[in-house]
């Protein structure tokens, strides 16, 4: 554990309302007592896509390589949203890849100590808590651990979930078109929109990214600077 960073991160507080109450979201690292919450987390968020999910044993494999880059949300003891991240080299994620050959597979073996970039594996958030800024406090404490680590930038391969339903209305429709409507607002994709809205930017379309038939199979590059 990177020391002294934890200190940042324990600052990124928010207050939302929720069920009629005001109630209080907290980001930590996330620990191994965890990891049943993220992997019942992981079945929710992903029941209606045939992605592989986290198994326990995942989980414990992150912790362990990479244990900065491993967040949690809760409100009240209650897991509502996770993070996973690692590092790579830019070069690395600037090449065209897939989801499996980026990370190696579901225990991360291709983290790289020395990488000079963070890559954001994952971010999930809980249906019931969408819409109150949780995915924007994860995208801030994952900036805090890039400048802290002294990284030079954060890249995802970011989920088009709402490309599937775009393009049976439009089917000459293309990725980079798509991305390009949504950057001007023309369009709301429910994943995209909000990482353009945490600042990062488009760098190129992944093609078959992950067996993911909403995104029709495809990631959007995006970049943020630290």
């Amino acid at each position: 554990m990177v020391g002294g960073w934890w200190f940042l991160l324990r600052k990124r507080l928010a207050w939302g309302l929720v069920w009629g109450r005001m109630v209080r979201l907290a980001v930590r690292s996330a620990v191994r007592e965890d990891v049943e919450g993220i992997v019942a987390l992981n079945r929710r968020v992903f029941e209606d896509v045939e992605m592989t999910g986290w198994e326990p044993w995942h989980l414990e494999a992150h912790l362990d390589v990479f244990p900065e880059g491993q967040l949690v949300l809760e409100s009240g003891g209650d897991l509502v949203a996770s993070s996973t991240s690692f590092r790579v080299m830019r070069e690395r994620a600037m090449e065209p890849h897939t989801w499996m050959s980026i990370t190696g597979g579901n225990e991360l073996p291709k983290h790289d100590p020395e990488g000079d970039t963070l890559y954001g594996l994952e971010l999930m958030v809980d249906p019931d808590w969408r819409g109150l800024g949780v995915s924007k406090m994860l995208y801030r404490a994952r900036k805090v651990l890039a400048r802290v680590l002294g990284l030079d930038a954060i890249v995802v391969g970011g989920r088009i979930p709402g490309f599937l339903e775009a393009q049976r209305k439009d089917p000459d429709l293309r990725v980079a078109s798509y991305v390009d409507r949504v950057e001007a607002g023309d369009l709301v994709d429910p994943v995209l929109t909000a990482q353009l809205a945490a600042g990062f930017d488009p760098c190129g379309v992944l093609e078959n990214y992950a067996l993911d038939p909403h995104s029709v199979y495809h990631a959007v590059r995006l970049v943020w600077e630290a």
